[in-house]
């Protein structure tokens, strides 16, 4: 069974995909396997999405749930709600 978790979009990353999407998940699944399936599905956020097969963050967004920030490998349950915002760049 398929439950949707609720992903809250920030600028500029909503001019993507809009304020707020669905994304169904059939059981807890790692942050980086999601991010993964968003780019597949939308390529134009390609470019935010830099994750390093070693790392455990993705460089180009903070990745939210419940107000604690997520690493690649943390999970992201059906029915979680996210908010994801590109990082801030410069200097």
């Amino acid at each position: 069974m398929t439950t949707s978790s609720r992903i809250k979009w920030y600028p500029p990353l909503d001019a993507i995909k809009g304020d707020a999407t669905e994304l169904d998940l059939a059981a807890a699944t790692p942050v980086r396997e999601v991010l993964l399936r968003l780019q597949a599905e939308e390529p134009r956020l390609q470019k935010f999405f830099r994750m390093k097969p070693d790392s455990a963050t993705c460089s180009g967004l903070i990745i939210l749930k419940g107000g604690d920030i997520l690493k690649l490998d943390d999970t992201i349950a059906p029915g979680d709600e996210l908010e994801i915002m590109a990082a801030i760049e410069g200097g």
